[in-house]
């Protein structure tokens, strides 16, 4: 049984991807949505809330999530794009703050923290980047028919893309730490299937652990597919 970190994605919309770490045993910690009532009649799932624009929410949620799981054997930082074009459908300046707190302010206090306190004293761990695609107006011609995102989700999307891939080289640093950064994109069979996407991450983080050597920086820095059986080259360069 491991212990797992899952952030990015709330419950209760996160349920069906954690369904499947649930299924297998495994000891979750994950934010609920604010105003959301969850009932989780499992001793597994921990709860917590997590104001995603607040950097002392961020440090106070991490601290949290040590404490009750003691230690932390995966970590998996979800960017849903899919989810966010829902909930972000405009580009009205009033909601420009919000999208950003959650899309981009979020993920980058959360990484921050996260380097903090593993520069002090890193666990024997892996992080899983996985960034679910939307096509935007500049991708439309290799997605002909879809319906674009707006410029918040776009813009999100790239920073995250951003984000993970030079994350991923600062945690390598840190040797105990295995770095993983995959996409899930439109012509992926796993496209918007949340709980095949979360049996995938657990089973492919599953097989690197029990890798004899651990991989290479360029393994861990390229991006692979939802759905890849080993780590491979970049799919983005």
């Amino acid at each position: 049984m491991a212990n797992v970190l899952i952030l990015g994605k709330d419950l209760p919309e996160s349920t069906d991807f954690i369904k499947s770490f649930e299924l297998n045993a495994h000891k979750i910690f994950t934010p609920v949505k604010t105003g959301s009532i969850v009932n989780m009649d499992n001793d597994n799932i921990i709860t917590c809330n997590w104001n995603k624009a607040s950097a002392i929410s961020t440090k106070a949620m991490l601290i949290q999530a040590e404490s009750r799981l003691e230690n932390l054997d995966k970590i998996i930082i979800y960017f849903d794009a899919c989810h966010f074009a829902e909930n972000f459908q405009n580009d009205r300046v009033d909601e420009l703050t919000a999208a950003m707190e959650n899309m981009i302010y979020g993920y980058q206090y959360l990484i921050g923290e996260l380097l903090t306190r593993f520069r002090q004293k890193a666990p024997d761990c892996q992080i899983l980047f996985l960034l679910q695609t939307v096509p935007s107006k500049a991708t439309l011609s290799k997605n002909p028919g879809a319906v674009p995102c707006n410029l918040s989700v776009a813009a999100a999307q790239k920073a995250f893309e951003a984000l993970a891939e030079n994350a991923a080289y600062s945690f390598y640093d840190l040797n105990s730490v295995t770095p993983i950064i995959a996409v899930c994109d439109p012509s992926n069979s796993l496209y918007r299937q949340d709980h095949g996407l979360g049996e995938w991450a657990l089973t492919f983080t599953d097989t690197v652990s029990q890798m004899k050597n651990r991989p290479t920086l360029k393994q861990c820095t390229s991006w692979i597919k939802a759905g890849s059986k080993s780590l491979g080259l970049s799919i983005f360069k």
